[in-house]
């Protein structure tokens, strides 16, 4: 009994509860906008508001409503799927916008800005050089050639068109904050590393490295390096070296990068009458936006318990080519060849790589992808 006489209690106080809110007149509510212009400026103000993808909807909202007049907005609707991440669709609108608009200034300076989003910084640093011909009295093309010159690593560059940037406009916020980026980058830096390993073969690894970086130009990076390397197997000799070296990252050109290392052990195990030399090389071209290639040497002392206190010397050779067939992915393929020359009777040995990946994520840059080895 008690079950049934609290039950229509409950229900006629909800009942009584729904009533006190409903509204008054239901005909007070106001309905979404559904006609073209309210659309599009119902838009505007979430794009004002930095809400892209409310934008968006609303702006392809319209343009289902009246799509014969979708030509007036695929400016705006460009920007807002820049803002929202969707770089490949704001491409497609800005091309179709500057076609209609070839010379929208505003225009051609958003398609810049998703190209050199998109990593095409060659192609986004010709576009932002034309721009700032046609209007040489502005100073945003200089500072969007400078983030282009900057990513395409000519940071020399980018800090001249930030300067010229900044007579046109002393005191441009965002001149100032990327010149200041730039900057920061070519600080001196120094570090500490920790590094333990241990293979099938029972060798064990503990490294530890500690370096510093500085630039005496832009284009140019020195690491000195110390290595302190204890190499430790059951039953086996133990073996602790210390290598003292030099990394340089040199980049004379737009497309031609070099880098370098050189290291030498400074305590050679007694038994052994040399120091091991280590050297390292690479060069590489960046043909266009999209491909690249280079080629490499290495001269390198391998540790072998067999033979020590000597140590096993070998040279290795190398080439690669990397391509991406869009903006969010990268195939590499490489290949290198080693051979030995303190151990004639073992033949050379080839190591062949290929690697495909793409980016699924973009706030964290995380990519997916499979990879594939010859030995």
């Amino acid at each position: 009994m008690i079950r049934i006489g609290v039950f229509p209690a409950v229900l006629t106080l909800f009942t009584v509860l729904a009533v006190l809110a409903a509204p008054a007149d239901a005909s007070s509510i106001s309905s979404p906008p559904t006609d073209f212009d309210s659309l599009v400026v119902t838009a505007e103000t979430a794009g004002r508001e930095g809400k892209p993808v409310e934008a968006i909807h609303d702006y392809e909202q319209a343009a289902s409503v009246s799509p014969d007049r979708r030509d007036e907005i695929r400016g705006a609707l460009a920007f807002q799927y820049a803002w929202a991440g969707d770089l490949s669709r704001a491409k497609k609108e800005f091309k179709i916008a500057r076609q209609l608009n070839p010379e929208d200034y505003d225009l051609w300076m958003g398609q810049n800005l998703v190209i050199n989003w998109m990593g095409d910084h060659l192609t986004s640093w010709r576009e932002y050089t034309s721009v700032s011909r046609k209007y040489p009295d502005r100073s945003a093309p200089w500072v969007g050639l400078a983030a282009s010159q900057n990513w395409a690593g000519r940071k020399d560059l980018a800090l001249n068109s930030l300067a010229w940037a900044d007579r046109l406009e002393p005191g441009n916020r965002d001149a100032k904050e990327l010149d200041r980026a730039i900057r920061i980058e070519l600080r001196p830096m120094a570090g500490v590393f920790y590094d333990w390993s241990e293979d099938s073969d029972d060798y064990q690894v503990n490294s530890f490295w500690a370096e510093a970086e500085f630039s005496p130009n832009p284009q140019l990076r020195l690491i000195p390096f110390l290595n302190q390397v204890g190499i430790r197997r059951p039953a086996s000799p133990v073996i602790d070296e210390t290598w003292i070296g030099l990394t340089g990252a040199f980049r004379p050109a737009t497309r031609l990068n070099l880098r370098g290392r050189t290291s030498v052990l400074t305590n050679p195990p007694s038994g052994s009458d040399f120091s091991p030399l280590t050297v390292t090389g690479s060069v590489e071209w960046t043909a266009s936006d999209r491909f690249k290639f280079g080629g490499g040497f290495e001269h390198f002392a391998v540790v072998s318990f067999v033979t020590f206190p000597d140590k096993i010397t070998g040279e290795s050779y190398g080439a690669f080519i990397e391509t991406r067939p869009d903006w969010l992915s990268t195939i590499h393929l490489g290949g290198s060849y080693a051979k030995y020359p303190s151990l004639p009777s073992v033949d050379g040995r080839w190591n062949l790589q290929a690697r495909a990946s793409r980016q699924i994520w973009a706030p964290i840059r995380l990519r997916s992808g499979l990879s594939a080895r010859y030995l």
